[in-house]
């Protein structure tokens, strides 16, 4: 008996040290001592830190450090974005993507110019814009003898985030458009040829003309080379071009790269979808209004917002997080949708639930801006309202990435007690590493939780393991 007992014993050991190093509960007393050491160590030396922990269940706060120094948030901005749209648009919100005729359709065809308009759908994708162009071709379209004329009007013409530093070729800072498709990039694909000294075969999707695809690379016996894949706008044409070598035995590669111009983008799918489909089109695709005198044909209505958030906060998609910051601005303050009336209807909200804007400074809606300023206390003020809202809960948590299980999460505390009892939205760019969300601990006490860390020297992966470190102390915190 003894020695089960010994055994016991160094098993209950083993698991508390394997992973973080964490074993032993804690009080909120030594719950403090246990964070301000962890916050103090080299991975944080000289850097900005600003945290606070809330019990939702006791209704009071259990932990502050700077909880009111305004720091570069990164994506936890999208929380405050998310958590408006759901407020004033409602998770049923869905964004419609308009398409009009000069003349109706008459036995098919229309005499005169086809139109669509968008407005903000951030999830036009493939499937989607089938569906659109299939039920066009289902009611009977078989020609256009006018043009495609494409309508973005919706939005203003600011196709990037205030203080962005573009590189124009990275998806994630992909152009903002309120006619857009497939998050405003293109998918492109290089893989060997058959044999050495061929070509690498290359192809686009979509395979769309709005791009031409210009394939330089070659195949060689040995190599571990990735291809170049550029693109360049030459006398107006859009190009991706492939160049380098590959080794027969590599792997295919694929890349994404966004669009110079994503309202002729969008109408010019549109189109190949429509030719797919047998329609013929007589015209060009070239930009516009749709008249008011215009005869609408069909109004493909998105997935609903509670869907669309699930996917920008769980993968942080800016794109989305733009999209959704002015169409929110567009509803409330008029169109067009702008960043500036997005982000009034944020602050209004803020306002009602409580949040003084001192310190605090919005500058988009996905975090990307090294300008915006949050407070932990003005995020978990957010976070508490969600969760306090029955209305809103479930489709704002089913929203936030899940620890070890999907998102910006699923490669995080994968190992540890803290697998899928963490639902959080990550935050990263350069010197700045921000977590904010809930946690259930291990008594099932609900705790909500914000951490904003900036200016570190170290990699930004030493500062998210002490994040999680952090996390698992709250999840052995006692409510004695």
């Amino acid at each position: 008996m003894k020695r089960v007992y010994c055994l016991l014993v160094m098993l209950a050991m083993f698991l508390g040290v394997t992973g973080y190093g964490i074993s032993h509960a804690s009080q909120p007393g030594e719950l403090k001592s246990k964070i301000d050491k962890l916050i103090q160590s080299k991975a944080l030396k000289q850097a900005d830190v600003a945290i606070e922990v809330y019990s939702i269940s006791r209704g009071e706060r259990i932990y502050s450090h700077n909880a009111e120094k305004a720091l570069m948030p990164a994506s936890n901005m999208k929380l405050l974005t998310t958590a408006t749209a759901l407020k004033q648009l409602g998770a049923g919100y869905s964004f419609p993507t308009l398409v009009a005729a000069d003349t109706g359709l008459r036995q098919g065809i229309v005499a005169g110019n086809l139109y669509i308009k968008g407005f903000g759908d951030p999830f036009l994708v493939y499937e989607e814009m089938w569906k659109l162009t299939h039920h066009l071709a289902m009611m009977g379209l078989s020609e256009v003898k006018g043009d495609v004329v494409a309508d973005d009007s919706y939005f203003d013409d600011q196709r990037w985030g205030a203080d962005w530093k573009i590189s124009g070729n990275r998806w994630y800072e992909a152009q903002i458009g309120a006619l857009s498709f497939n998050f405003n990039t293109i998918e492109v694909n290089v893989m060997p040829g058959e044999a050495s000294g061929k070509p690498l075969i290359a192809w686009l999707n979509p395979a769309t003309s709005y791009v031409k695809l210009v394939n330089r690379g070659s195949t060689v016996a040995k190599g571990n080379r990735r291809p170049g894949v550029d693109q360049v706008l030459e006398n107006g044409q859009h190009k991706i071009i492939v160049s380098g070598n590959m080794g027969l035995s590599a792997k295919t590669r694929t890349a994404w790269r966004t669009v110079r111009n994503p309202t002729l983008y969008t109408a010019t799918v549109f189109r190949d979808y429509l030719q797919q489909e047998g329609v013929k089109i007589d015209g060009t695709v070239r930009s516009g209004k749709v008249p008011t005198t215009a005869h609408e044909l069909y109004t493909h209505k998105s997935k609903p917002l509670a869907l669309v958030i699930r996917g920008l906060n769980k993968m942080s998609n800016n794109f989305t997080a733009e999209q959704i910051l002015k169409t929110i601005g567009a509803e409330e303050k008029g169109s067009p949708g702008t960043a500036e009336k997005g982000l009034e209807v944020v602050r209004s909200f803020l306002s009602t639930i409580g949040v003084s804007e001192q310190g605090l400074r919005l500058v988009d809606g996905s975090g990307l801006s090294r300008g915006n300023r949050l407070t932990p206390k003005a995020i978990i003020q957010v976070l508490v309202y969600m969760y306090n809202d029955f209305s809103l809960r479930p489709e704002y948590l089913a929203s936030l990435a899940v620890a070890g299980v999907d998102g910006t999460m699923g490669d995080r505390l994968n190992n540890s007690s803290a697998k899928g009892m963490l639902r959080a939205k990550t935050g990263r760019i350069h010197g700045v590493a921000a977590l904010s969300g809930y946690i259930a601990t291990k008594e099932g006490e609900i705790l909500a939780f914000s951490m904003l860390m900036n200016n570190f020297k170290t990699g930004i992966e030493n500062v998210q393991k002490l994040q999680d470190r952090i996390c698992l102390e709250l999840m052995n915190l006692t409510s004695n």
